[in-house]
């Protein structure tokens, strides 16, 4: 199996989030969130509405910390630490470009 470098592993995911960072700081997908959320609200009958939430509960701070947890403690009791250093410093990572991002757009947004 053919392994990637670590640098272009960032690079791949890095690349898609700047574009798509300078489009929303531009104002470039306000017209496409409206017409997605439109879609979704004509769509959307109340009934679906506690299943809407629920998928929303799965990507919140709570699940995804515990599931990270979990992921780490499960490699580390298989004596996995490389593994489980990988997913506790991806985890860091990814809430320091989530913070960057929302800054560096709601610092657009008000310009």
């Amino acid at each position: 199996m053919k392994h990637f470098s670590p640098l272009a592993i960032v690079m791949l995911f890095a690349i898609p989030l700047i574009v798509l960072a300078g489009l929303v700081w531009t104002g470039t997908t306000e017209n496409f969130d409206h017409v997605w959320r439109q879609v979704a609200l004509d769509f959307d009958p109340p009934k679906l509405l506690s299943v809407w939430k629920g998928v929303t509960l799965l990507g919140s701070v709570l699940v995804i910390t515990s599931l990270t947890l979990a992921g780490i403690l499960a490699l580390a009791l298989l004596n996995q630490w490389s593994g489980s250093g990988y997913i506790a410093a991806g985890m860091e990572l990814s809430v320091v470009l989530e913070r960057a991002m929302e800054w560096s757009v709601s610092r657009g947004s008000a310009a």
